[in-house]
């Protein structure tokens, strides 16, 4: 069952946060300009590497990490 489909069929009206994490800023910059466009999605945040990631994360909590 698509993820979408799962969404609505549990009414979940809360937006899915995103955390991304990349060390170049251009993809960074791109996968927010990609997600932001998105009713349902949120970015939380970004880092340029996994150390300043691992704490920005444990903060936030976001629902989702993408990680190079």
């Amino acid at each position: 069952m698509p993820f979408r489909v799962l969404r609505s069929f549990f009414n979940m009206t809360e937006k899915i946060t995103v955390f991304i994490v990349d060390d170049h800023p251009i993809v960074r910059q791109g996968l927010r300009q990609l997600l932001e466009i998105q009713d349902d999605l949120a970015v939380a945040g970004e880092a340029e590497d996994g150390n300043t990631a691992i704490e920005r994360i444990q903060q936030i909590l976001p629902d989702v990490v993408l990680m190079d």
